[in-house]
């Protein structure tokens, strides 16, 4: 991947991207369809926090449903989207629950 930005809320674009990081704060902002314009095929579009509250749930929904996104990957925090115009529609959810350590790690958290 050649540039990754960052979306920041209410961000427009000029260039075309590689690569795009949407911070689960700026989630709510983030459109798909004002984004498309600038991405080319292969981009990877990373959204932070896709399961922190129902709002960015019903957001992550939409976007990987989206009929641009050919590849979604879904995992606790994150998700990534692909744009590949030669691929097939596919979602893969990868680890969709808190993992053992994850767990463990709370734990040892709230005992310090």
């Amino acid at each position: 991947m050649k540039e990754c930005k960052r979306f920041v809320a209410q961000q427009e674009f000029n260039t075309m991207v590689d690569g795009l990081i949407v911070s689960g704060d700026s989630i709510n902002d983030f459109s798909i369809e004002k984004t498309l314009p600038f991405c080319k095929n292969e981009t990877c579009i990373f959204i932070e926090n896709i399961h922190q509250t129902k709002a960015n749930e019903k957001i992550w929904n939409y976007l990987h449903q989206h009929e641009t996104i050919t590849c979604s990957i879904e995992t606790f925090n994150l998700g990534l989207l692909f744009i590949r115009k030669e691929q097939k529609k596919e979602h893969f959810i990868i680890n969709p629950n808190k993992t053992i350590t994850s767990h463990l790690f709370e734990r040892i958290r709230i005992k310090m």
